[in-house]
């Protein structure tokens, strides 16, 4: 399986209680749930792209990535240090990917899925149904309906799946499946086409 994910920002005290407003009293809370609810969906065979910002200090991000399921791959965020420690962590560290994966609905087609850590308005290949994940925006952007692009950040994907907007459900702060993900583009796709 293949996930994504992005924003972690472990430890980041202002992030969590000012910014955000996530539904934790503690960051060792907050990071110990991030942490569970990412290995109770990630096996270690499956593989996650994180786009960006795992923490402020470099040393105690790469801790609790070591503590993470899956082959881990890092789109860098405007926090990340790339230091000796985080590049034990993961495969590779990239500012931009373009992400080919093999539909398993139509063994003919593979969907192109362009990373990166910052939003675009236009990307490579928009005009074929290429789809763009990307993060940093901790939900502050308007999910656009008329676009194949969506913020894979722990912060929307729990607005997203929580039920009570009002009140994030605290599981909710977890990666997303590239099969959920498809499921939400197509649905933009239907309304696009119609």
């Amino acid at each position: 399986m293949i996930y994504f994910s992005s924003d972690y920002h472990f430890g980041h005290y202002n992030l969590m209680a000012k910014y955000c407003n996530r539904p934790f009293k503690t960051t060792q809370e907050m990071d110990e749930k991030i942490i569970l609810n990412h290995n109770k969906i990630v096996g270690q065979d499956d593989e996650i792209y994180i786009l960006g910002d795992i923490a402020m200090n470099t040393k105690y991000g790469a801790k609790c990535l070591s503590r993470m399921n899956g082959k881990k791959y890092l789109l860098k965020g405007n926090h990340d240090r790339v230091r000796a420690e985080l590049l034990e962590q993961v495969r590779w560290v990239k500012d931009y990917y373009e992400l080919w994966i093999q539909d398993q609905d139509a063994p003919h087609k593979k969907q192109l899925i362009i990373l990166c850590h910052y939003c675009f308005c236009v990307w490579n290949k928009k005009h074929w149904q290429a789809f763009h994940c990307f993060g940093h925006s901790h939900n502050s952007l308007p999910d656009d309906p008329d676009s194949l692009s969506i913020d894979v950040g722990v912060d929307a994907i729990a607005y997203r799946f929580s039920k009570d907007k009002g009140n994030l459900d605290p599981n909710q702060y977890r990666p997303i499946s590239y099969e959920e993900l498809k499921k939400i583009m197509n649905k933009k796709l239907k309304l696009m086409n119609s």
